[in-house]
């Protein structure tokens, strides 16, 4: 069965301004539930940028497969490549 990777451009535009915003805000911080999680663009980056923390994904059932799915691909590319592109994300939760 093939699924598709979910891409968002605005996610690929704006990870950058939303990751300096969010990283002051995350100093003191383990774990981090992000909730919406889509695409899980902005999971993968923001991991990578702040290894330091640990992220779960959650979203609605509907969008779990495509996330499993991106993941899935970061955690390939990084073991193709060597370098780190999910740092630590979690499975996603479903969340209603």
């Amino acid at each position: 069965m093939n699924i598709t990777i979910p891409f968002s451009e605005a996610c690929e535009r704006n990870k950058d301004v939303i990751l300096e915003t969010i990283k002051p805000h995350l100093v003191h911080a383990n774990t981090v539930l992000e909730i919406g999680s889509g695409t899980a663009q902005h999971a993968i980056h923001f991991s990578q940028a702040l290894n330091n923390l640990q992220w779960q994904t959650s979203d609605q059932a509907f969008y779990l497969e495509g996330i499993q799915a991106a993941l899935a691909n970061a955690k390939s590319i990084s073991r193709n490549y060597g370098s780190e592109r999910t740092g630590s994300v979690l499975s996603p939760l479903e969340l209603d």
